[in-house]
């Protein structure tokens, strides 16, 4: 599970999910429980600290870092990603 913070997502907010940095989806369910929060089921697959991950929302795509309009860690039993 990766929760993102994502700037001005909200519940009503459609077509928002997490890609790699080559726009595959890595998600296989994604939620907005609250504003700006974004949590994705990750497929069964590995993601490496280097690579960065996108958040799309609609057409528009934010780079996911550890600031600005996109940040995101893994879920709370794993290690927190802090930077890409």
């Amino acid at each position: 599970m990766i929760t993102a913070i994502v700037k001005g997502v909200g519940s009503a907010s459609t077509g928002v999910v997490l890609t790699r940095s080559t726009g595959v989806w890595i998600c296989t369910e994604v939620t907005v429980p609250q504003y700006g929060v974004v949590k994705c089921r990750t497929n069964a697959t590995s993601i490496s600290t280097a690579e960065a991950l996108r958040a799309r929302v609609g057409t528009t795509t934010y780079q996911c870092s550890t600031s600005g309009a996109c940040s995101y860690q893994t879920s709370t039993a794993l290690p927190a990603i802090t930077g890409l």
